[in-house]
């Protein structure tokens, strides 16, 4: 419940709005690059959950850096590095506290599943 906590609160904060563009959704196949929070799943615990549109005039983007550094604004709820495992999982933090979560594609919608007591999800695109 403290993860939906601190995404429904890192959604809602956020610093001055700046125009973006977004990639076309068949340029993006690959993790890397900077993303943009669209939709977040809000679920009370039971998994009836549903997808809630993200705030835009807070934007909240992650950027997968090819050096494996990763970068969330305006707070980083995650860690700052990563490392792709697999087609669907990444490990995240330090050595001394790494984390699996899952992520998937579809279309180039990039959506992260990170570990939570109940139901959990973000969905991003891609920004230019």
């Amino acid at each position: 419940m403290k993860k939906f906590i601190l995404i429904v609160v890192v959604g809602t904060l956020g610093a001055g709005c700046k125009k973006t563009s977004t990639a076309s959704t068949s340029e993006r196949t690959s993790l890397l690059g900077k993303w943009m929070l669209t939709e977040y799943l809000v679920d009370p615990g039971d998994g009836s959950g549903t997808y809630q549109p993200a705030d835009p005039t807070h934007p909240v983007y992650i950027e997968f850096k090819a050096n494996d550094s990763l970068i969330m604004t305006p707070a980083n709820i995650y860690a700052d590095v990563f490392e792709v495992t697999s087609d669907s999982t990444i490990l995240l933090g330090s050595d001394s506290e790494k984390y699996t979560i899952r992520y998937e594609f579809r279309s180039a919608l990039l959506t992260l599943h990170p570990r939570c007591y109940e139901p959990c999800g973000q969905k991003y695109i891609p920004v230019e």
